[in-house]
């Protein structure tokens, strides 16, 4: 049985050793950089978000025939997922922190060469706000507006996006799965080029305590260490280790990768590409 659990955040400063400019076309990376041409993490996720939404025909009943064969909750997943992508888009922020250096030394050349990157903080922003819902979905509540001195439903919807900051609640989907399906494709760092952590506090609504930190594994050198039990990875991978039941459970490690983030939100947008 699913039970509402009131995740907790906290993201370390981070470094985006993306390939961005090797892979991608010039019209989307034209989507993602900033006026002086410099790629833009915010504009990048809020992309990101814009190619998961879920298109307003779905919602209507007389489209569940455009639904995969043995798709069994069509309406309500894609209610749950567009509140949870609308939630993200509204709230997350990716601001600069600073601009560092790193020397690396040639016995070759006998050179030392300088390389420079930028750091960021990710924030998931306090908030109780009203938003406009697309007309067609159904998600969020009707408008109500005064005529007459009588509130009455004007035919649009509204979507209330909630919560304190760097909390998520998730009852059956956590949103945080949208944030990582957007993170392992731009390879986040250390600000020392070390594996970068994410570390989450849970409470249920029976008051238990629930934790995990989660070990994006992109680029592992030899004499780097891990946590405890955990392989050195050289691709992209996310390593979660979780504590259960007010510690009376400590699972073992798992591995997601690009593909199993995508399969669990297709779980929910059967939609996305």
């Amino acid at each position: 049985m699913a039970m509402m659990v009131d995740w907790e955040y906290f993201f370390p400063d981070v470094y985006f050793k993306h390939d961005r400019f090797e892979t991608w076309s010039k019209e989307d990376l034209n989507k993602v950089l900033d006026e002086d041409g410099n790629w833009d993490p915010q504009k990048d996720f809020e992309y990101h978000l814009h190619k998961l939404k879920v298109d307003v025909k779905y919602f209507d009943e007389k489209n569940n025939n455009l639904f995969p064969e043995g798709f069994t909750k069509p309406r309500y997943s894609i209610e749950i997922f567009e509140e949870a992508r609308l939630n993200l888009l509204n709230r997350v922020q990716i601001s600069f922190v600073e601009e560092r250096e790193t020397y690396s030394y040639d016995e070759e050349t006998d050179e030392e060469t300088c390389n420079v990157y930028l750091t960021y903080k990710i924030e998931i922003e306090e908030s109780d706000k009203l938003i406009n819902v697309e007309n067609g979905a159904t998600i969020g509540s009707s408008k109500r507006i005064n005529q007459d001195g009588k509130f009455v439903e004007n035919g649009e919807r509204e979507l209330r996006v909630w919560g304190r900051k760097n909390v998520i609640t998730s009852h059956r989907f956590n949103a945080i799965n949208i944030l990582y399906d957007w993170l392992i494709g731009v390879n986040p760092r250390g600000v020392h080029n070390n594996n970068w952590q994410v570390f989450a506090y849970g409470t249920t609504e029976y008051d238990e305590t629930l934790s995990y930190v989660d070990t994006f594994a992109v680029t592992v050198e030899k004499t780097q260490t891990s946590l405890p039990g955990f392989d050195n990875e050289n691709n992209n991978t996310i390593v979660t280790q979780t504590i259960e039941n007010n510690f009376d459970n400590i699972s073992e490690h798992e591995k997601d990768g690009a593909q199993d983030l995508r399969k669990r939100l297709k779980e929910w947008n059967p939609f996305i590409c």
